[in-house]
C-alpha cells in the first residue's frame, strides 16, 4: 500500500533527531564501541534508504528534487551486505555532517508542499527553498551543499573508499 509521501519525508526528518539522541555524548570512539548505539544508527540509516526507495518508487519527481538518493537508497544494502567493509570514519561523517544537510532539504520540501505549492499527487514540489525568483522572473540557486550520506561501494564486497564524496 503506498504511504503519502509527507510521510515517508518525516520519516527521512525524524531519523537524524533519532541518531543524535544515540549518540550524544559520544565521539567517533564511542559509535566504533557502542554496540547499541552503532546498531541503533545503523537502523536509523536503514529508514531513511527505505523511505527514500519507497518515495522513488511512488512519486518518482518529488524523489528526483533530492541530490544523491540514489547512494542514499543504496546505504542500507552496504549495512546489511557489506558491513564488513564499512569505514567508521565515513559512516561518522555522514551521520554528523550529511545526514543533517539531508534532513534540512527534505523539511524544505515538505515546507514547500505545506506552503501549497503541491497542487496535485501527481505534481512535483515548487522550486526548493534555496531556489527563488530573482525579481527579474528568473530562477536563482544559492549554492546548497548536495548530502552525500551514503558511501559508494563498486565491485562488492570491496574495500568502502575513504573518497567516497568525490566519487
Amino acid at each position: 500500500m503506498a504511504r503519502d509521501p509527507r510521510a515517508l519525508l518525516a520519516d527521512v526528518i525524524g531519523a537524524p533527531r533519532s541518531i543524535e539522541g544515540f549518540r550524544r555524548g559520544l565521539d567517533l570512539g564511542g559509535l566504533r564501541t557502542d554496540v547499541l548505539v552503532r546498531s541503533g544508527v545503523e537502523r536509523k540509516l536503514e529508514f531513511v534508504g527505505e523511505a527514500l526507495n519507497r518515495l522513488s518508487r511512488e512519486d518518482p519527481e518529488l524523489a528526483a528534487r533530492i541530490p544523491d538518493i540514489g547512494r542514499i537508497i543504496g546505504f542500507p544494502n552496504v549495512l546489511a551486505h557489506g558491513y564488513e567493509i564499512v569505514d567508521d570514519e565515513v559512516v561518522w561523517d555522514a551521520i554528523t555532517t550529511d545526514l543533517p544537510v539531508l534532513a534540512a532539504r527534505v523539511s524544505s520540501l515538505l515546507a514547500d508542499w505545506r506552503l501549497g505549492e503541491r497542487t496535485s499527487a501527481s505534481d512535483s514540489l515548487g522550486a526548493p527553498s534555496h531556489e527563488r525568483e530573482n525579481g527579474r522572473g528568473e530562477r536563482s540557486r544559492a549554492g546548497a551543499r548536495s548530502p552525500s550520506l551514503i558511501i559508494p561501494v563498486t565491485n562488492m564486497p570491496s574495500r568502502v573508499h575513504r573518497d567516497w564524496k568525490t566519487a
